[in-house]
Parts: C-alpha cells; sequence; structure tokens
C-alpha cells in the first residue's frame, strides 16, 4: 500500500474543488445597505410635495417624535448589522453587539410609545388609512435595503435562518420607517404609534417569513 503525505493528500481532496470567491467585508455591505436607503431617502424628499403640517400635527421637535426616530434608527443599524455579522463564522463578538443595539433602539421606540399613551394623545385623532399609508411607504423604501441582506445572507449561508431573517427584515423596514418618520408631517399620536412606531416590527415579522423560506431552501442545498 503506497503511502502519501497530508500535503498531497489535501491537495488531492481538494483538486475537484469548485473556487469559492470571498464574501464582502461587513462593513462594506452595511455601508452600501445604507447607501441605497439615503439615496432612496434623498429621491423621496426631492419629489416630496413639501406640505406644511396639519393642524394637530405633531411637531417635529417634540421629545417623544425624537425618541422614535432615534431609537428607530439605531435599532435599524444594530438589527441589520446582527443579521450580517450572524452569517459570518467568527464575527459573533460583532453579532452580538448588533443585538445589544437592535434592543436599545426598540426600548427607546416603546418608551417613547408609552409616554405618548401615557400623555392621553392630546394630538389627533385615529387615521387608520394614513397610517397603513406610511407603512406602505416604509416598506417600499425598505425594500432595496432588504434584498441586499437578504442575498448576503444566502450566499454567506447564514446559520438559524429564522433569526437572521427577523433581524434582517425588521431592520431594513425600521430604516424605511425613519425616513418615513423624518418626512411624515401628517397626523397626531395615534398615527405617529401605529404607522411608524409598530410598523418595523409587525410588518417585517411578516416579511421575514419568506426571507426564512429562502435561507432554509438554501441552507438544505448546501447540505446536499
Amino acid at each position: 500500500m503506497t503511502r502519501i503525505s497530508t500535503e498531497q493528500f489535501v491537495e488531492d481532496l481538494a483538486r475537484d474543488v469548485a473556487p469559492v470567491s470571498p464574501l464582502p467585508r461587513l462593513r462594506t455591505v452595511l455601508l452600501a445597505v445604507l447607501g441605497a436607503w439615503a439615496i432612496t431617502f434623498g429621491a423621496m424628499r426631492l419629489l416630496g410635495s413639501g406640505a406644511a403640517a396639519p393642524v394637530g400635527a405633531v411637531p417635529h421637535g417634540d421629545l417623544r417624535f425624537l425618541m422614535i426616530g432615534v431609537g428607530a434608527g439605531i435599532f435599524a443599524v444594530g438589527a441589520m448589522l446582527r443579521a450580517l455579522a450572524g452569517a459570518i463564522p467568527g464575527r459573533e463578538p460583532e453579532a452580538r453587539a448588533g443585538a445589544r443595539a437592535a434592543a436599545i433602539g426598540a426600548v427607546a421606540v416603546l418608551l417613547a410609545c408609552v409616554w405618548a399613551l401615557v400623555g392621553g394623545f392630546e394630538r389627533g385623532t385615529l387615521d387608520l388609512g394614513g397610517s397603513l399609508m406610511c407603512m406602505g411607504h416604509a416598506v417600499l423604501l425598505a425594500l432595496l435595503p432588504m434584498i441586499g441582506v437578504s442575498l448576503f445572507l444566502v450566499r454567506a449561508y447564514a446559520r438559524q435562518p429564522l433569526v437572521a431573517a427577523i433581524f434582517a427584515a425588521t431592520g431594513t423596514v425600521a430604516l424605511g420607517v425613519l425616513a418615513v418618520h423624518l418626512s411624515c408631517h401628517a397626523g397626531g399620536w395615534f398615527h405617529i404609534l401605529l404607522g411608524h412606531a409598530f410598523a418595523p416590527f409587525a410588518v417585517g415579522c411578516v416579511l421575514a417569513v419568506p426571507i426564512a423560506f429562502a435561507l432554509r431552501a438554501r441552507s438544505r442545498r448546501g447540505v446536499e
């Protein structure tokens, strides 16, 4: 029986393996996603009507309004970082940092909502149609970032597909919500809490389902 060296054995095993292109850097992907969102948001602002705020609308300088915007932004970046870093072996510290940031952002949004509830909704009435419209705009603004993050997860062979999908979907929808929140002058507190604060969590979780199916299908193909 002929003996072969370990190096020769490894070379023989690797000879027929197709070359694998390296994944883009985590920072590059995150900046690309944020750049696509910024371009879309800028275009929306340029094409916006610029209408004045109606009587009874919540002023953008209200601390609760600002808390929701800041919280949505922190949640968006943290959730996307958790989704992207969680798909790369060895980037667990970044994934944990993203999860913590997402939790901080979610708590900020929750505290602002509770504060508004305690305040008694002194501004505005229930505007279901306007709230649904803002949700729809947020999803449209989130589509490009969501597709980009999802494609990276599919290529990176994401572990825990459902968890990755939830963070990816809610994080990118939160980006869309942030854009809507900064430009919306339409409503009072009912509108803001339903159409802005509730949207990234509810709509994002729904949109996470097809993303999770795609990631699981990719996992099965990889095993086969």
